[in-house]
């Protein structure tokens, strides 16, 4: 694949994700794709950790009935042989209690044969954590400024 076949197929992730377009995904995903979300399991309202395209379809299915997909700007992409990094800043309501959640998504995708086969993504987990709960946590000061 060329650098500008895999911004056109992330160009077209984020209108299929705002769009809850599970065909998209289905026709993207590998059949042993491997998804992987780093942060708090409790963050998240599928498991972190997934394998293969029925896994993942029905965790992108959970996370859509969970959380309303408000905003998914992409700050930067960059594509590199048959890898991706996007940096995103996204926006998502919370269906169960309406808390509106705003934050920072680092995301490294691998591609095959035109199919997604391994995507990671970092969330900026404290502060997401903090968004989901609807308080700030009490961390005592490590280091002195």
């Amino acid at each position: 694949m060329t650098a500008s076949e895999i911004r056109q197929i992330i160009d077209e992730w984020y209108v299929a994700h705002q769009r809850q377009d599970f065909e998209f995904f289905e026709r993207l995903l590998a059949d042993d794709v491997e998804w992987t979300m780093h942060g708090p399991a409790q963050a998240f309202p599928a498991p972190n950790a997934l394998y293969g395209k029925a896994a993942v379809l029905a965790a992108l299915r959970q996370i859509s009935e969970a959380l309303n997909l408000v905003r998914n700007v992409k700050r930067e992409v960059i594509v590199d042989g048959d890898k991706a990094a996007v940096i995103s800043d996204r926006t998502v309501v919370q269906r169960s209690t309406g808390r509106t959640l705003v934050y920072r998504v680092a995301a490294f995708l691998r591609f095959r044969d035109g199919k997604l086969t391994e995507y990671q993504s970092f969330y900026d987990s404290f502060d997401m954590l903090e968004q989901m709960i609807g308080r700030e946590l009490d961390v005592p000061d490590t280091y002195q400024y």
